[in-house]
């Protein structure tokens, strides 16, 4: 049964009573059971439920299909929605299309807000906007970005389930194989020619980096790979690869690697510092070109200054023990020599606790040894030198008198 609209209440009482409506302008078909044909031209409502709002060339072919307007729009699946645009498309049941140009949700669920080219491909997928970027995995998200209008940049891609992809272009969450599973989770903030490849991996920006680890990070930067399971590469041209490792590098152009599990490294060719207080007052610094850790000992920085026996010192240097041994940490052919921070304590008393040998105060009890070496050579020296003097006294021989 078809019916003509002449007034609003018309349109009402038509569709309580369960039939098809098309206005009398209407230039289209309305052919489904409860369709409705609203207006526009060439518009095509063929099944059950669907609706076509209005605009030209537009066709709801399957049950519940909805579209508002826009050009040649095709709600193909059940309960589709397109809300206008060009020639957008839903394939997939209860897929949406807000508008935009050439957008495609062709699964289940699947969404496209707007943009141009974009496609969600799998059930659940998203694309917020953009141009040409691609949701192929279920449940992934690009919120923007992608080919700009030069096209210097490409699409942005999520290939990997639950992957998102924030904006930016010719970035990519997800490995790209086959399978859609064995990247999943894995997200791109933005920046340019960015991938997380690896399960969890994360990329927030920067340009030419890779995440491929499982768990992986890259911060930002530029031409950094955190290729290694949880590992962490920032900076310039820093590569972790191996389990673990962090890798920093500075503004050198060169690549900077780790070498084992578990390792950090960093590049710092202008010299690294490091505070132990809040006003960055005091630490240590290792500088630019340096291959030794130098000690804040700057006499504004000091106070409660008092004497020491040099001599006392060199005596508990002489008594404490000094031992070959190896940490239990290490292997046990790696060898070394010195006191315990125990027997150190007990001998000086100086530093924050009985388990570590502050540098500072090893040095200064080094020092001090010295100097008390040097105070007790100064004496035997002197008391050498009154020796010398006696034996040259008694063996001068003696001259005999003359007598008148």
């Amino acid at each position: 049964m078809r019916a003509y609209l002449l007034a609003p209440i018309s349109l009402a009482v038509i569709i309580i009573a369960g039939v098809t409506i098309q206005p009398a302008l209407a230039d289209g078909t309305c052919t489904g059971t409860f369709c409705v044909n609203g207006g526009g031209n060439n518009n095509t409502a063929s099944a059950t439920y669907t609706t076509v709002s209005g605009g030209n060339a537009n066709s709801a072919t399957n049950l519940g299909a909805t579209i508002g307007g826009g050009h040649s729009n095709l709600g193909s699946a059940f309960y589709t929605t397109i809300a206008g645009g060009y020639e957008g498309e839903t394939s997939g049941n209860y897929a949406t299309v807000g508008g935009g140009e050439y957008n495609t949700a062709k699964a289940p669920n699947a969404t496209v807000a707007g943009g141009y080219g974009n496609s969600a491909l799998e059930e659940s997928a998203t694309v917020a906007g953009g141009t040409g970027n691609s949701v192929s995995a279920p449940y992934g998200t690009i919120a923007g970005g992608g080919l700009n209008s030069d096209n210097s940049t490409s699409p942005n891609r999520v290939t990997d389930s639950y992957g998102t992809v924030g904006g930016g272009g010719n970035n990519q969450a997800g490995n790209g194989t086959t399978s859609l599973t064995d990247s999943t989770y894995a997200t791109v903030a933005g920046g340019l020619s960015n991938t997380a490849s690896g399960a969890y991996a994360t990329v927030p920006g920067g340009i030419a980096n890779t995440a491929s680890g499982a768990y992986a990070t890259v911060p930002g930067g530029y031409a950094n790979t955190a290729s290694g399971v949880l590992s962490f590469a920032a900076g310039r041209q820093a590569k972790a690869t191996q389990s673990g490792s962090f890798v920093w590098g500075d503004n050198t152009a060169a690549y900077i690697s780790s070498t084992a599990p578990n390792q950090f490294i960093a590049r710092a060719s202008g010299g690294v510092r490091f505070y132990s207080n809040a006003a960055a007052t005091t630490g240590v610094s290792l500088p630019a070109g340096g291959g030794a850790w130098s000690n804040l000992s700057d006499r504004s920085m000091k106070d409660n200054f008092a004497a020491v026996d040099s001599g006392g010192i060199l005596e508990r240097v002489a008594s404490m023990p000094i031992q070959r041994w190896n940490y239990k940490s290490q292997d046990a052919n790696v060898k070394h020599i010195g006191p315990t921070a125990q027997d150190f304590a007990a001998a000086f008393g100086v530093g924050e606790n009985d388990t570590t040998i502050s540098t500072v105060d090893a040095d200064g009890v080094a020092l001090a040894a010295i100097q008390g070496l040097y105070q007790e050579n100064q004496q035997l020296k002197r008391d050498l030198a009154a020796l010398k003097a006696q034996v040259n006294a008694i063996a001068r021989p003696s001259v005999p008198r003359r007598h008148p």
